[in-house]
């Protein structure tokens, strides 16, 4: 988990062109993701049941997991399966409920943001 002062070993919050896409962010960094959002997955699903960018079932098969990690895992499987859009709605949510997570965590939404709001400029 992320406590203050330890470090995490999880892949550095950088892209290359082919990581550009929200499919390709979430695969490379999915172990990281799974550390992190393990941290508190059920406030991560209540956000994305009450946007209704997740049904009740999907709801329920993750909460329903018997580990954290297993739950995130599902839910990130969930959103990959769904291809670019799906993931792109995934890290909307994500930049919705981000205060609740560690600053490796939030560190690695804002450069993935920023860098995905600079292509969309270019």
């Amino acid at each position: 988990m992320c406590d203050p002062g330890e470090a995490i070993e999880a892949e550095a919050p950088t892209r290359n062109p082919t990581l550009a896409s929200p499919v390709g962010a979430i695969r490379a960094h999915k172990s990281a993701l799974i550390e992190w959002l393990s941290a508190e997955p059920l406030l991560l699903l209540e956000s994305l049941l009450a946007s209704e960018h997740i049904t009740l079932g999907v709801y329920e098969a993750a909460s329903g997991k018997s580990s954290l990690r297993e739950c995130v895992n599902y839910l990130l499987e969930h959103f990959i399966g769904g291809g670019e859009d799906e993931c792109r709605v995934l890290l909307a949510d994500l930049e919705n409920v981000k205060q609740h997570y560690c600053s490796d965590f939030r560190d690695w939404l804002a450069s993935w943001c920023a860098e995905e709001k600079s292509e969309l400029r270019d």
